[in-house]
């Protein structure tokens, strides 16, 4: 039974460990001067006017 609890307690801080040991790495990365890349804006898309693909659903044939 010890067992199982003791996983069930330390089972929560593996995510904590996870994300230290992220940013522990990233940090260790930064400080050797690794060049940063931000995530690219996502596109604009055109909105749907009229009777557009959303509208529109397929004919059924019996």
């Amino acid at each position: 039974m010890s067992t199982w609890l003791g996983w069930i307690w330390s089972t929560p801080f593996m995510t904590v460990k996870v994300i230290g040991r992220i940013h522990i790495e990233a940090l260790r990365l930064w400080r050797r001067g690794a060049p940063l890349f931000r995530k690219p804006s996502a596109p604009r898309r055109e909105s749907a006017t009229g009777r557009g693909a959303i509208d529109a659903a397929p004919e059924q044939s019996a």
